[in-house]
């Protein structure tokens, strides 16, 4: 697994939402469904008819499937809430997020490498 962390950029409510929303679409898409038998259900309310559903059985057959889980992660974003986004369905857009790489006076977060 590979997983850019997602951390709130402020400590306001909707802010600590969009990035447990950010990680339920970066690892709950993969792992929710191995570990619970269905993807998160933050992605079924935003994703609607466009996310696969998988029948009794087939949840019974996903349920507890794994015994290890490797996860590479290379970065953290900080997130924040976005209701509006690009009118065009996207990946993010789905999310309800920003995704912030500089702190707020606009000075980068990190060294560029």
């Amino acid at each position: 697994m590979d997983c850019e962390w997602a951390e709130a950029n402020s400590d306001k409510s909707e802010d600590k939402r969009a990035a447990a929303r950010r990680l339920d679409f970066q690892l709950g898409w993969y792992l929710h469904p191995l570990y619970y038998g269905d993807y998160p259900q933050v992605m079924r309310e935003k994703l609607g008819n466009r996310l696969p559903k998988f029948s009794e059985e087939d949840k019974e057959l996903l349920r507890n499937t794994m015994d290890f889980v490797g996860l590479n992660q290379y970065s953290a974003r900080f997130i924040a809430h976005a209701a509006d986004g690009p009118e065009e369905v996207s990946f993010y857009k789905d999310q309800e997020i920003e995704i912030i790489a500089q702190w707020e006076g606009g000075e980068m977060i990190g060294e560029k490498v």
